[in-house]
């Protein structure tokens, strides 16, 4: 038996999200408790540094391809050359470090205010391959609830059973998930039963590369 199956599905995803009875307890009163903070606090720090070395690698690339013209050395191959890269690093790597930026605004907006959504219902699970992307990240690990979509890791996804009925608490502006509840008691909303197949444990090798659980 797998360690998945031996812990207590509370358990579960207090240890694969990162929470604990404290931080739950503040969720209860629509307020982020102090792991969460931290949580997103070190999102943000993360996302800022990886956008420092791309706004770097853009400003380097560019006086690189202004030498030429600033020392005199001016040929129409040359400028040529020089002009394409400096369009081709703006044009690949600039809406990138634009939408980081805007991640790491909304982690930080999110641990100012401490405020946290809910959301509950009976979650679906879905893998979705991403457009142009191969390895680890070639895939998008995500959870519908109540016509809401959120990314998690892998680890956080497994940690759900697919058709059974939770209460997801996220940041309202930045969409991470930061604490999760197996609703032993449903609302009288969700009170039809899944699907069989539904209530299965996700079994990652028995499911297709590209897309295939029933984001």
């Amino acid at each position: 038996m797998t360690e998945k199956y031996k812990r207590k599905p509370d358990q579960l995803l207090m240890d694969t999200i990162g929470f604990d009875e404290d931080d739950l307890e503040a969720n209860h009163a629509g307020k982020m408790g102090p792991n969460q903070v931290t949580t997103l606090k070190q999102a943000q720090r993360r996302v800022q540094v990886n956008v420092f070395l791309i706004a770097l690698m853009i400003v380097v690339v560019s006086v690189l391809g202004l030498v030429p013209v600033l020392v005199g050395i001016f040929t129409s191959s040359l400028a040529l050359l020089c002009g394409s890269s400096i369009f081709i690093v703006w044009t690949a790597f600039f809406p990138t470090a634009l939408h980081r930026f805007r991640l790491a605004d909304a982690y930080r907006m999110d641990s100012l205010s401490g405020d946290i959504e809910r959301i509950e219902g009976r979650i679906s699970l879905d893998v979705q391959a991403r457009n142009n992307k191969s390895g680890p990240g070639s895939v998008a690990f995500t959870v519908r609830l109540e016509g809401r979509k959120l990314i998690v890791t892998r680890e956080v996804f497994l940690a759900f059973k697919n058709g059974d009925p939770y209460a997801l608490y996220y940041g309202p502006r930045s969409g991470v998930v930061l604490a999760a509840e197996w609703l032993r008691e449903p609302s009288p909303g969700m009170d039809i039963p899944a699907a069989d197949e539904d209530k299965e444990w996700v079994d990652m090798q028995e499911k297709p590369k590209h897309g295939g659980l029933s984001r």
